[in-house]
């Protein structure tokens, strides 16, 4: 009977490198098995897409990833972080907006977006109802 795969989850780090400047996006992927096996590597992108990846830890070495599968690897790296990025920014604003129509409410200083409600342009007022009167 085959043993069954240990669960993986992957982590990305994402930060800058004193020595490749301001203009590289520099991510550390961490692989973490169940079963306490770690990997991990450091890739890096410029704003025109090269991608490179760090071969030397130590002695802070780089090189060009030019290998079709490793890029399509390496771009997916990117992209899932980004798109858990884009995720993580979504639910804290909808944790931010509880109500479900999606607009942003109309709100004074000191109030929360606590109810749903709409005026008669559909414009969300939920949380407004105390200073309501102060529009009339």
């Amino acid at each position: 009977m085959p043993t069954p795969e240990a669960k993986t989850t992957v982590t990305y780090y994402s930060g800058t490198d004193g020595a490749l400047g301001a203009g590289w996006d520099v991510m550390r992927v961490v692989y973490r098995r169940e079963d306490g096996e770690q990997n991990s590597f450091v890739i890096a992108r410029d704003a025109g897409e090269k991608i490179i990846r760090k071969t030397d830890l130590i002695l802070d070495r780089w090189e060009v990833v030019s290998d079709e599968e490793a890029l399509r690897q390496c771009q997916h790296c990117f992209d899932e972080r980004d798109r858990l990025a884009a995720e993580k920014a979504v639910n804290i604003e909808k944790a931010k907006n509880p109500c479900k129509c999606g607009q942003a409410p109309i709100l004074l200083a000191h109030q929360t977006h606590s109810r749903d409600g709409h005026d008669e342009s559909g414009r969300c007022v939920a949380g407004t109802e105390g200073v309501r009167h102060l529009f009339r």
